[in-house]
């Protein structure tokens, strides 16, 4: 009899304290939780690849907090390294907030990525008898001045399928000039993406090429003198990145951002 009470002693004693290390568990691991906080933009779905200069763009991100008390915030809008709004706020565990950012783009991110250019330098002969026409309206023969033609190759006045003609006469000073700009875009608006041009920076396959043909015609020492100008130039529009920042009053840090181009 007296070893059976042992036996049930021995368990009620094993049983205390068994419930004593689970609470001892319990209140260590529920004083250890760590809490945390989240940013995300609203409908992330539709954050717009291309902005436009000087229309208002809006977008919004909520941080939702899950610390274990209450904790302030502050928070940073930038457009690459330009602050477009900044500001703070205060939540409570498991409470959430919403920030509206509206800001207006200043400037393109149109870049130039790439210029060749060509020279050309020839010497006009002394000697260039007047030309003929034939008057289509009149049937008749015309004289004209004295003047140099160009097919296709400087397409200065007219289009490259005519020739191009300069009227020597009409260097009646030191110089005379005569320019040509042509652009094109290339690229599909609807198809952006970025494009690896080794430059240290984040381009579009979207953006525009510029021709332009300079031709001048002067006098240099008693010569008559063409020098002549071909340049390409490339752009391109570069990604901008806009990013939100938040940190937390403990110093932990929160980023999210998405890329666009500012047409």
């Amino acid at each position: 009899m007296e070893e059976e009470k042992k036996v049930i002693y021995a368990i009620i004693v094993a049983c205390i304290i068994g419930i004593f290390i689970v609470g001892f568990l319990v209140v260590t691991h529920t004083t250890t939780k760590e809490g945390f906080s989240e940013l995300y933009f609203e409908e992330h779905e539709v954050l717009p690849k291309i902005i436009a200069v000087g229309e208002e763009e809006q977008f919004a991100f909520t941080v939702a907090s899950h610390e274990l008390n209450t904790a302030s915030y502050k928070y940073v809008v930038s457009l690459d390294d330009e602050i477009i709004e900044e500001g703070g706020f205060i939540l409570g565990p498991d409470e959430n907030i919403t920030v509206n950012v509206s800001f207006i783009p200043e400037n393109s991110s149109l870049m130039p990525v790439d210029e060749v250019e060509h020279n050309m330098s020839l010497k006009i002969p002394q000697k260039i008898e007047p030309l003929t026409f034939l008057n289509l309206k009149s049937g008749n023969f015309t004289r004209i001045k004295k003047g140099l033609f160009f097919k296709g190759a400087i397409p200065l006045i007219d289009s490259e399928e005519n020739p191009t003609f300069i009227n020597l006469s009409e260097l009646s000073g030191d110089s005379v000039l005569y320019n040509y700009t042509e652009f094109y875009r290339f690229g599909d608006i609807n198809k952006l993406e970025p494009v690896n041009l080794n430059m240290g920076e984040d381009f579009s396959n979207l953006g525009y090429k510029r021709y332009i043909k300079r031709c001048e015609l002067k006098k240099n020492e008693g010569n008559t003198i063409l020098e002549i100008s071909d340049k390409n130039i490339e752009y391109r529009y570069k990604f901008k990145r806009i990013s939100v920042e938040v940190t937390s009053e403990d110093g932990t840090k929160y980023e999210i951002h998405y890329w666009t181009i500012i047409v």
